[in-house]
Formats: structure tokens, sequence, C-alpha cells
């Protein structure tokens, strides 16, 4: 079977929902929009040709016999994975999983989203085929039996902070009310933080949901992840300009999507697809 693709005179759908007008209407944009879906294309011939060849038993001959892509996502941050009014998932996470469905499928609407809270729940299930959440690469990740695809998104992590407290740098964050969400890179690299640089910690443990009300009550100085995801929360405060992002940050985060280390045939889709939506003119 060959991939469906759509012909010059059809619209494509992007994740929230807008209708992309044919390629030759909109000149060096249509040019770059043929491309990609060309090397998307190229990408779907590869899997097909693969499948018939080595891959009869791996991870991409399952999706295609099931009809679906199911990807894991963590909804909440803004621009990376949101649900809108009408029930529809929007963001660069979601873009991700769309594009495999494409290079799989020939249509970016075969995926299930699921939540995906952690990787030890990715791993506990075989039920989700890759995660897309905003997950950190790293070297512990990657010895517990996971492929990182290429790096989507440069993150660190940094400090919300209300705009009346007078700091600039962390290092005046010492002997603070310090909130977290527990259990995650966070904690782990704020705790490591400041037991490096000598400086006394008053960690509180809250959840993402608590943050604006526990920083205006007073009983959080300041409350510490991603800066992605302090971007996020603020945006939607009720008085976002009450509340500010340090400069600084205590962290790297290089940001890339994950597949089991077995499903080595879904991990080449995933990485040459996203080598497509970076830069579409390229070919490999």
């Amino acid at each position: 079977m060959r991939p469906t693709v759509p012909a010059p005179s059809e619209t494509l759908t992007v994740s929230d929902g807008r209708n992309i007008l044919p390629p030759q209407r909109h000149g060096l944009l249509g040019r770059a929009w043929l491309k990609r879906r060309a090397v998307l294309f190229a990408v779907a011939l590869a899997v097909l040709g693969s499948e018939r060849m080595a891959w009869a038993q791996g991870r991409v001959p399952r999706i295609r016999q099931r009809g679906t892509l199911v990807c894991g996502v963590a909804p909440g941050v803004a621009g990376f994975a949101q649900i809108d009014e009408r029930g529809r998932y929007r963001g660069l996470d979601v873009d991700v999983c769309r594009a495999v469905s494409a290079a799989i499928f020939g249509t970016p609407d075969n995926v299930r989203y699921e939540p995906a809270s952690s990787v030890d729940e990715f791993q506990r299930t075989q039920s989700v085929d890759l995660v897309s959440r905003r997950l950190t690469w790293s070297l512990r990740r990657e010895g517990m039996g996971l492929l990182f695809g290429p790096v989507t998104f440069y993150d660190g992590q940094g400090f919300l902070v209300p705009a009346r407290l007078p700091v600039q740098q962390v290092r005046e964050l010492s002997n603070v009310r310090l909130c977290v969400v527990a259990g995650g890179l966070s904690e782990s690299n704020l705790t490591g933080y400041f037991r490096s640089h000598k400086l006394t910690l008053q960690k509180r443990l809250i959840q993402p949901a608590q943050v604006e009300a526990e920083l205006s009550a007073g009983r959080c100085d300041a409350f510490t992840a991603d800066v992605s995801e302090l971007g996020s929360l603020r945006s939607g405060m009720r008085r976002p300009g009450d509340f500010r992002i340090l400069p600084e940050q205590i962290s790297k985060e290089p940001l890339a999507q994950l597949v089991r280390a077995a499903d080595v045939d879904l991990f080449d889709v995933l990485r040459w697809t996203i080598f497509a939506m970076i830069d579409p003119r390229s070919s490999g």
C-alpha cells in the first residue's frame, strides 16, 4: 500500500484547525510547503520499503496495522501542548505527532493522544508508541532503554518570583521559601545547585495549579521549573504583571521526543520526520 499524498489542489489542515491554501497560491511559501510534503512522502516510502524488507516485527508495522499512532503528550503548557475549547490538541509537541502520522500513513490525522505524565509511566505500558512532551534528553534516561529524537527546543530551569521581591540573581534566593513540583528533574536540579553553591535551601513541594495562589499568599517566595513552563504559567495568571522570571538559569534542558530503544524503526521515522520539519529543503 502506498501512502496517500494530497493533490496540489487540496488544502492541508494544521493542528490548530486552520486550512492552508493550495501551494500554488502562496508563491515561495507554497514551494516550501511542497518541499516539506515531498520529504515526508520520502520518509513514508522508506517506512514502507523497510517494512517489507526487515521490520516485519517492528513497531511501525504494528502502528500501521492498528491504523493510529498513539502519542503520549502532557497538555497544559502554552505553545507545546494544549487542548482548545473545541477539544483539539495544539502546539509544537502535537505537531510532531501529526508529522510522524503523516510520514507513516500519508495523513496527519491518524493520531490518538494519551496522557504521558512521566518516563516511568511510558515504560510501564506498551500501548503508547512515542512520547512528545517536553522531556529532557539526558544520559541517565538513555540508560533506561530509551532513544531520543533530535532536539526540538533548548530550555533551561529558571525561577518565577513576585515582582515586588528585590532579587536579580539565584544566589539571592538563599534561605527563602522556594516551591517546586515534587519528584521531577526540577527538584533534583534545585537541590543539587543549592548544595554545590553552598546556598541554604528552604524547599516547599507543591503542584503546578497551586503556584499563583502560593506565591500571592506569600507561602512561596519563588517557584522553579523550566522557563518554558514558567512563561506559560505566568501568561495564564490573573495578574501576570505581578510576577517576573529571573534571567539566570541553573540548568540546560535539551527537549526531545522519545521512543523505546527496541523500536529502532519508529526512531528512524521520528528522526527524519523532524529533520523534514526543520529544513524541508534538505534531502538525505
